[in-house]
């Protein structure tokens, strides 16, 4: 082998022997072991690692990195990679029957794998044949099963129609000879029943079996519709007996015959409409009998008012001198109120009216027809709902519509004419109950009734409040003036409020807002008031004008607060007018018997300076005579108080708010000229203020 020359090594950089220096590392270090694999490998035999020893390869790199002469290194790594080359020729001739053993060992198992694969590519092929065999079974199976299931369910199909469209001679028999009160006859009924709507599909009708099976059918269904028949006969006649109560006839008889119903409307339905329109004629005439003989009871049993049309006040020649007291009189509402406040009570029994002498007004009469027949269309529409269903409201017009005439006409002839004020006001608002009960119910069929009533009633009401209201606005003042002595309450006054205040107790009653029945009070206080005044010009003391005022509205007040209706606006709008009226009867009470000190006061009210600007000695002169006479006017004030006013509570009140109202004023007075230095409280022979206090007190207390 040819040596390097020199010149070759000069041709390298710096970088390029680090790049073979690194080539010849990772050659070295990524060199694997060699590992014997052959179980007879001798012992004694070693495999190096390389085929260059180490120290040659790093003199080799040292020479390199120093750039000396190479050529020795080289030589000795020729011989190294020769002696290298001849020792693997060596052990591969020896090593190489293994390998040919191996390679007869490779083949054979070669061999007996490709065996093995033609057995398993056998059995694959005989698997698929037995699969494909297994899955043809199996869907022949399924087929077969297919077929078995819809036989079954054909032929469960012809027994359950041979069933259905049979009869059975234990049907047969027990519709034609078993009682149609027994639990058997029903039963069998129902079974006939059930078979004949099977009967009547359409699939069923057009069968071939129809034919045969018909006519029989037809026979034992008119059997048992003859029997139903004159069975459901029987018992709607019980309601015709003499002193029958209906509603338990329907409960415990007629609804315990639902089944009966029920297979006459599917099986027969000519027999159905006939028991049908048997049970609208007999229930209807009942109806009307009972009606009519309860309502004429009751109209005999009438309290007669106000025949003669009277009115509040007449429009000429008429002065009252008596207060109406009677709870019976029209103008009274009185225990009438009970009638709205109790409309859902039980209507009256007229046996025991009649036995006790009972006097009705129109308004309980109203109620208790009107009761009896709410409760009876009620429970009438629930019984008719469940046994003919669909068809109640139709049936409830047929049994009730006479009934609910006959009613309308008797009160018709008794309201239209009336001057019973409350008997409408009443019938009105119990109109309104026992139509909002039914609309909460979800029963029409009185709604023209209600609405006939209350087109009936509220006019006459508006007419009647009408005619009141005018006979106070044309009411002859003159002719009601008491007299110039006589502050006393009118029996008018008395009259009038007993007129309101029932009014307002049935609006309290009612509690809505009935705008036309507001405005009718209103109205009515209004023109009250206003005849009040008239006839109060006609005194000629302003005093007594205003004590007559006073005591009239202290009566209207005192007989709501009695009827407790103190809350109301009504009692509020008379207390405000009442309590501007007693002030002003204070300022007459103090200017009556304290003229100058009360003038006095006036002007320093307006002017505080009139103190200071007056004459002392004519402020002197006013408080002598105020000490001069204080004491008696006080208990003259006291005389007044109990004379002037029937009611003794409101005379305490006056007298108080005048003691104290005069007790304020001269505290007032008393002051500033104490401040004047008019006066003094310590040298002065005026009256203290507690003096006056001291005084003041033993007359309030006197009245407590």
């Amino acid at each position: 082998m040819e040596p390097f020359r020199e010149t070759s090594i000069a041709s390298f950089d710096k970088k390029d022997w680090e790049a073979i220096d690194e080539l010849l590392r990772q050659g070295t270090d990524s060199q694997p072991p060699v590992q014997d694999r052959l179980e007879d490998r001798p012992d004694s035999h070693t495999v190096e690692t390389g085929f260059i020893p180490q120290e040659t390869l790093n003199s080799l790199l040292e020479t390199l990195k120093t750039g000396a002469n190479i050529n020795g290194t080289l030589e000795i790594v020729q011989s190294a990679l020769r002696q290298a080359e001849s020792r693997c020729v060596e052990e591969y001739v020896r090593e190489g029957s293994k390998v040919t053993n191996l390679r007869d060992q490779i083949l054979q198992c070669d061999a007996e794998l490709n065996e093995m694969e033609r057995q398993i590519s056998h059995w694959s092929a005989r698997l698929s044949r037995l699969s494909k065999s297994t899955r043809e079974y199996y869907d022949e199976a399924a087929l077969l099963n297919k077929r078995l299931l819809q036989q079954k369910q054909s032929h469960g199909t012809i027994l359950q129609f041979l069933e259905n469209a049979t009869l059975s001679s234990e049907l047969v028999s027990g519709i034609i000879e078993s009682h149609p009160s027994s639990k058997q006859f029903v039963q069998h009924l129902v079974e006939l029943e059930e078979k004949v709507q099977f009967l009547s599909k359409p699939e069923v009708r057009e069968s071939a079996a129809m034919k045969d099976i018909q006519p029989f059918t037809r026979k034992i269904i008119f059997r048992a519709s003859e029997k139903v028949r004159d069975h459901l006969q029987s018992k709607i006649q019980l309601l015709q007996n003499p002193n029958t109560n209906v509603q338990i006839i329907q409960q415990n008889v007629l609804l315990k015959q639902k089944e009966y119903f029920r297979f006459l409307h599917h099986c027969a339905f000519k027999v159905y409409k006939e028991i049908q329109n048997s049970y609208i004629s007999i229930i209807s005439q009942v109806y009307q009998s009972l009606f009519k003989k309860y309502v004429e009871g009751l109209v005999n049993l009438k309290e007669e008012v106000n025949l003669k049309g009277e009115t509040l006040v007449e429009a000429s020649g008429f002065q009252l001198k008596s207060s109406s007291t009677s709870s019976t009189s029209f103008f009274v509402l009185g225990k009438r109120i009970e009638s709205l406040r109790c409309w859902e009570e039980p209507a009256l029994v007229l046996a025991i009216a009649r036995e006790h002498h009972q006097r009705l007004f129109i308004e309980e009469i109203f109620r208790c027809v009107t009761k009896l027949l709410v409760d009876t269309c009620t429970s009438e529409y629930l019984f008719v709902l469940e046994i003919f269903a669909a068809e109640c409201n139709s049936m409830l017009t047929q049994i009730l519509s006479e009934v609910v005439s006959l009613c309308f006409h008797v009160f018709e002839k008794h309201l239209s004419s009336t001057f019973d004020i409350f008997g409408c006001l009443l019938v009105m608002k119990e109109n309104e109950k026992f139509r909002d009960r039914m609309a909460s119910r979800q029963i029409p069929f009185l709604d023209d009734y209600f609405v006939k009533i209350d087109i009936l009633v509220k006019p006459r009401f508006q007419e009647l409040m009408q005619q009141n209201i005018q006979s106070i606005a044309q009411a002859s003042s003159k002719l009601l003036f008491p007299g110039q002595e006589n502050i006393s309450p009118l029996a008018l006054t008395r009259r009038f409020v007993e007129y309101v205040s029932g009014l307002i107790q049935v609006a309290v009653e009612m509690n809505d807002k009935d705008k036309m029945l507001e405005e009718s009070i209103k109205r009515l206080g209004v023109e009250y008031l206003s005849l009040l005044n008239r006839i109060g010009n006609h005194y000629t003391r302003k005093k007594s004008r205003s004590l007559f005022i006073v005591n009239n509205l202290d009566l209207i007040c005192l007989v709501l607060e009695e009827q407790k209706l103190d809350q109301t606006e009504e009692y509020s709008f008379y207390e405000s007018i009442l309590s501007k009226q007693v002030t002003t009867i204070v300022d007459l009470e103090l200017e009556e018997h304290f003229a100058d000190f009360m003038s006095l006061f006036n002007r320093y009210s307006k002017d505080h300076s009139v103190i200071a600007n007056s004459n002392e000695s004519s402020l002197k002169k006013i408080f002598q005579e105020f000490s001069s006479n204080w004491k008696k006017s006080l208990e003259h004030i006291r005389d007044n108080t109990l004379d002037n006013f029937p009611n003794f509570e409101r005379g305490k009140e006056v007298r108080k708010k005048t003691m104290t109202r005069l007790l304020a004023c001269y505290r007032e007075i008393y002051q500033a000229m104490e401040e004047q230095h008019i006066i003094s409280s310590h040298t002065s022979t005026f009256p203290s203020v507690n003096s006056l206090i001291q005084e003041i007190r033993k007359y309030v207390e006197e009245s407590i």
